[in-house]
């Protein structure tokens, strides 16, 4: 019995997690599209880019950025993605 409550335990506590994520939306991605190419970082506090308070957290709840404002490996996956399809 206490192998089935371990595991409804964890599943519980990973469910959480994936809803406790804030969708991202149109003004997140505006913003994660206008990194510095050269450096690769977002500057978090500029706001020109960072139109809405929270899009900073909201990018660094969807690991698309690092604390610093790099973009993470899924962030410039994510960033190339939208720049592709915009060529087309």
């Amino acid at each position: 019995m206490g192998k089935i409550f371990d595991a409804f335990e964890k599943f519980e506590k990973e469910r959480l997690v994936r809803t406790s994520v804030l969708k991202l939306r149109k003004v997140d991605l505006n913003a994660l599209l206008k990194y510095d190419r050269r450096i690769g970082k977002l500057d978090l506090f500029n706001t020109e880019i960072i139109k809405d308070p929270d899009t900073p957290q909201r990018l660094l709840d969807n690991n698309l950025v690092f604390p610093n404002g790099k973009l993470s490996p899924k962030g410039l996956a994510l960033c190339k993605k939208y720049q592709k399809n915009k060529r087309l």
